[in-house]
């Protein structure tokens, strides 16, 4: 199982080459750090309705 912490080193190194980081997953998954190290951070809360209950 990994952390959000094991993204972040991952992140720098990708905006480094200047890519945008997208992340997007459940409010309740994510710690503020990651959120805030991407460029958009894409709520799935806003969408579980939308997610087919068998791939949850």
């Amino acid at each position: 199982m990994s952390g959000d912490g094991d993204f972040v080193h991952a992140i720098d190194k990708i905006k480094s080459m200047d890519k945008r980081i997208e992340v997007a997953i459940f409010r309740s998954a994510i710690s503020d750090e990651l959120r805030l190290k991407a460029d958009r951070f894409i709520p799935l809360d806003d969408y579980a309705e939308e997610i087919p209950k068998d791939l949850l």
